[in-house]
C-alpha cells in the first residue's frame, strides 16, 4: 500500500476553505446588490407616481369652478381716469374711478387675456371669487384693496396707511396717490375738508415720493388759466 502525502491532503482542505468562503462572500454580495436594486426599483415607481398625481389634469382641475360663458359679473374701475378694455371683440368703457359694471364672463375671460397686467395689477377689480379662481387671480387679489377703502385711505390710522400702501401694486399705489392729490385740491379750494389732516397727506408724499401739496395748488392754479 502506496503511503499518503499528508501535506497534499492538507493544501487540498485549505484550498476547498477557501473556495467555500469566496462563495460565500460572493453570494453576500449577491444579495446585496438584489436588494439594491430592488430598491432603486421601488424609489422609482413610488416616484413616478408622486409626478403622475402631481401633474395629472383632473387633479388641478377639480376645485376650478365652471362658469357659464353668459354669467354676469361686476367689475370695478380702479383706475383713476377713463379706462376702456378690449372683450370678446367689444370695447367696454369706464369713465371713472369707481364705476361698476356688470361684464359677461366670456367677456371678462377676453379681458384679462388681452389686459393681463391690468389684471395682476388690480386696474380693476372683480366681484366674484370663482371668477377670480378660474382665471388665475388668486395671488394677486391678496394685494388688492377695494374700492370702499381706496376713497378713505385718508382716513386710515397712519400705521395701516404705510402698511397697506406698501404691500399693494403699483397700479393702486397711483390710484391712491391721485385720488389725494384731488382731495387736497378739493381742500384748497374749501370744497372738502376730509383731507385737511396735514400729517397724513404728508405721509402719502413720504410713501410715494410726490409733493401731494404741490401737486394740487398746481392743479388748481392751472385750473384759474
Amino acid at each position: 500500500m502506496a503511503p499518503q502525502n499528508k501535506n497534499k491532503d492538507k493544501v487540498a482542505e485549505n484550498t476547498d476553505v477557501v473556495v467555500d468562503t469566496e462563495k460565500e462572500k460572493l453570494k453576500s454580495e449577491l444579495d446585496e446588490l438584489k436588494q439594491l436594486v430592488a430598491q432603486l426599483l421601488k424609489d422609482k415607481q413610488e416616484s413616478s407616481a408622486n409626478v403622475s398625481v402631481a401633474t395629472d389634469p383632473q387633479e388641478i382641475e377639480e376645485d376650478v369652478a365652471i362658469i357659464p360663458p353668459n354669467k354676469m359679473i361686476n367689475v370695478t374701475s380702479l383706475f383713476y381716469g377713463g379706462m376702456t378694455l378690449t372683450g370678446n371683440n367689444k370695447r367696454i368703457r369706464f369713465e371713472r374711478f369707481g364705476v361698476t359694471q356688470p361684464v359677461s364672463f366670456e367677456d371678462l375671460t377676453h379681458i384679462c387675456s388681452n389686459h393681463r397686467n391690468l389684471a395682476e395689477e388690480g386696474a380693476f377689480f372683480i366681484h366674484n371669487k370663482d371668477a377670480v379662481k378660474s382665471l388665475y387671480l388668486e395671488d394677486n387679489y391678496k394685494k388688492f384693496i377695494n374700492k370702499q377703502t381706496i376713497e378713505n385711505f385718508i382716513t386710515l390710522p397712519e400705521e395701516q396707511m404705510r402698511s397697506m400702501f406698501k404691500n399693494t401694486t403699483k397700479e393702486i399705489q397711483e390710484t391712491i396717490v391721485d385720488l389725494v392729490i384731488d382731495g387736497v385740491k378739493k381742500y384748497i379750494k374749501g370744497e372738502d375738508s376730509k383731507y385737511s389732516n396735514r400729517n397724513k397727506v404728508e405721509i402719502i408724499s413720504e410713501l410715494s415720493g410726490k409733493n401731494i401739496y404741490q401737486l394740487a395748488n398746481e392743479a388748481v392754479e392751472q385750473e384759474k388759466k
